[in-house]
């Protein structure tokens, strides 16, 4: 893979926590407006159409990291199972660690001998 889409799957899989921490804010936001009754208007229909566009991320990423983990041959196959696992219930938290230990990683290791990742 190309630094770029290994740059954007990063993204991809760290976006969940970047929903979550604008789901917070704006959840405190709007809850001490209506308390202070200094605003009536309200982010439901953004944050309703963020979660399931992040949804949709975390099952294409998901669905991405486990079509790659039983493709390549650096994973074995205890290991794929158990990822597989992980990946299906912690979703949210593995799939950046995933994403830093099979991409990332490989990529700096790469970028020292200047090989580009190849995804069999």
């Amino acid at each position: 893979m190309k630094k770029i889409s290994i740059g954007f799957l990063g993204f991809l899989s760290f976006w969940p926590f970047f929903y979550i921490v604008f789901f917070i804010i704006s959840s405190f936001t709007d809850f001490g407006n209506k308390i202070l009754n200094l605003s009536n208007t309200t982010l439901h229909p953004t944050i309703q159409t963020l979660f399931f566009i992040t949804l949709a991320i975390i099952i294409i990423v998901m669905t991405f990291d486990i079509i790659f983990l039983f493709r390549t041959d650096k994973v074995k196959g205890s290991k794929r199972a158990l990822w597989t696992v992980v990946l299906i219930q912690a979703n949210i938290i593995a799939l950046p660690i995933f994403w830093f230990i099979h991409f990332y990683k490989k990529q700096t290791k790469s970028n020292n001998s200047s090989k580009e990742i190849v995804i069999e």
